[in-house]
């Protein structure tokens, strides 16, 4: 009777599991119901054959000798279907293992390298760092389908095709620094640009210089043309392809100075067991595998790190000395008119205004003065890392904002140029007090200030002056049609204003119908009702609106005195320009 129930009830969860998958993953979100439906199927699949074997051995055998040698029969006959999978996969790992050679002597890597690898066919961080390695004359980095690329440094005289790199060489571990973490980084890009307008450019061709060294990076198949299969559960007994992932460099004579590899595969559990994976798109049951092979599951093999340790690759940076040589190469070419706006010395204003990332002193008059040559200078076309030095600025800022206003005002596209003058908000509180009347050109027509947000949001810094212009902006963007890519545009345009009577704060308290009038008009009660109700109704309630006159978003869980006492606390909170 008992084994009769057992089957009834893990038969039909196996039911509901295997036709229904995403009953387990609504119970997984309460954990135990989700383990429990997910091991329905292979509940029954083990009281199935344990049900079978009793009534093959009842008529030798009753009681608990019964059950017991049905159960072991059970686990017996499932340990013994995965293993011939198993054995071939044991078998194939054995054949394809390689010792791992560790290099007795730095590598002095030189002349022409080969990278292979089966991915990334441009010059990203390790082609970079090969480049810069004394002794290299070029890197020809070919990818798993043969396509190849050869990069070198060549004077710039040196007629070809141009490339750019998409990293800048390796870093050594080092102590992470939290206040500037991508410090390292912004200077190994700064030495980049410092060498490449020192004359020189990144060659690319499609050239194939015989190796003197070869690199190769491996993930993926370890037997050429290996019928496909993945680590993912499926309904196959079959094990999958054996994968490999590895590290070998070799010299010109084809003898393995250092390798390092990683082997696996993937075979049926044993026993055999019916598991899960994927995720909500793409759930699914089969049969469970586990992985034979090298080192844990998400095992990797460290390829920058071998490379540090054994070979003469280029590694890390000066910091010091790039900051202080960036800052003289970039002031040396502002001072020269030749330059011409291609020159790489110019990405250089980049690096350097980020470097005040971790910096907590005002901007020193020197630095300020540069500053000021970098806003007017067109050839310096990235405002990057505008947004970290800004922050370091002190005093008065009228000529700043002259001049990022003049950029984007010259500019013709305006989306593109905003951050010249959106990183401005960061300014020090009232440095917009008095409007320039370049920023009043701006925001006198929707078309143009509607990219300028951070300018808009600073309006609150006028106090009650900047409530007509605030109004009108918000009245112009109710009726703006920015056309059909436009909307999120004028989206954030409107948060802006939102966020600029919110410095104003209860003193603009009179602009409160119009505001609302404003909400509910068609071009505007989309954006109020569905993408920011709860923030315009915090505003509504710093300027004086009843908070029990509010109603919940329908979107929105919860009541509506809960949603009524979260406003009320957060417009209780003085204004925060990161936050409002």
């Amino acid at each position: 009777m008992w084994l009769k129930t057992y089957l009834i009830i893990t038969g039909v969860g196996a039911f509901a599991a295997l036709t229904m998958p995403w009953l387990v993953i609504i119970g997984s979100f309460l954990i135990i119901p989700g383990l429990i439906l997910a091991s329905m199927p292979t509940a029954f699949m083990y009281g199935v054959a344990f049900a079978l074997f009793r009534l093959l051995l009842g008529r030798f055998l009753s009681g608990v000798p019964l059950n017991v040698i049905s159960g072991a029969a059970t686990l017996a006959l499932f340990w013994t279907i995965p293993q011939p999978g198993l054995t071939w996969a044991r078998g194939m790992l054995a054949s394809l293992e390689e010792p791992d050679i560790q290099a007795s002597a730095p590598i002095a890597l030189e002349g022409d390298i080969l990278l292979a690898r089966p991915f990334e066919g441009r010059c990203d961080a390790l082609c970079a760092a090969l480049l810069k390695t004394p002794g290299v004359t070029s890197v020809r980095v070919r990818t798993l389908r043969g396509h190849s690329n050869t990069y070198r440094i060549v004077p710039d005289s040196t007629p070809g095709k141009r490339s750019t790199v998409i990293g800048h060489g390796l870093l050594e571990e080092r102590r992470y620094n939290a206040s500037d973490p991508l410090a390292p980084q912004r200077a190994l890009e700064a030495e980049w640009n410092l060498m490449m307008s020192e004359g020189k450019a990144l060659l690319q061709s499609d050239d194939a210089p015989e190796p003197g060294f070869t690199i190769a990076i491996e993930d993926g198949p370890a037997v050429p043309d290996a019928k496909p299969r993945s680590g993912r559960v499926d309904w196959s007994l079959e094990p999958s392809a054996p994968h490999r992932k590895a590290l070998t460099i070799t010299d010109a004579g084809e003898q393995v100075l250092l390798r390092q590899s990683i082997l696996s595969i993937f075979a049926p559990a044993a026993p055999l067991l019916i598991g899960t994976s994927g995720g909500i798109e793409n759930f699914r049951f089969g049969w469970e595998r586990r992985r034979l092979g090298d080192g844990t599951m998400y095992a990797e093999v460290p390829v920058n790190r071998l490379l540090l340790d054994h070979t003469s690759v280029s590694r890390g940076v000066n910091m010091e000395t790039t900051k202080t040589r960036t800052r003289e190469e970039l002031a040396r070419a502002l001072d020269d008119p030749r330059k011409p706006v291609s020159d790489p010395v110019f990405a250089l204003a980049n690096q350097w205004m980020d470097s005040f990332r971790a910096n907590d002193q005002p901007l020193g008059e020197s630095d300020r003065r540069l500053l000021v040559r970098i806003l007017e200078d067109p050839r310096v076309r990235s405002s990057d890392g505008l947004w970290a030095i800004i922050k370091q600025v002190d005093g008065d800022s009228a000529d700043l904002r002259r001049l990022a206003a003049r950029r984007y005002l010259a500019a013709t596209d305006k989306k593109e140029a905003r951050h010249w003058i959106n990183a401005l908000a960061g300014l020090p509180v009232g440095a917009y007090a008095d409007p320039l009347p370049e920023e009043r050109a701006i925001l006198a027509d929707p078309a143009v200030s509607r990219f300028a947000t951070g300018l808009i949001k600073r309006q609150g810094d006028r106090g009650v002056d900047a409530v007509p212009d605030l109004l009108r902006l918000l009245r112009e963007y109710s009726v703006y049609d920015p056309g059909k890519y436009g909307f999120s545009d004028l989206t954030a345009a409107t948060d802006a204003v939102r966020s600029g009577f919110r410095r104003i704060g209860p003193a603009a308290s009179f602009a409160r119908p119009e505001i609302e009038q404003l909400l509910a008009s068609p071009g505007l009660e989309y954006r109020y009702k569905t993408l920011g109700q709860e923030e315009w109704d915090t505003l509504l309630v710093v300027l004086a609106k009843p908070v029990e006159t509010l109603t919940k978003p329908e979107n929105r869980s919860g009541t509506d005195a809960r949603y009524r006492e979260r406003v009320a606390q957060r417009a209780a909170k003085p204004y925060d320009p990161r936050r409002d």
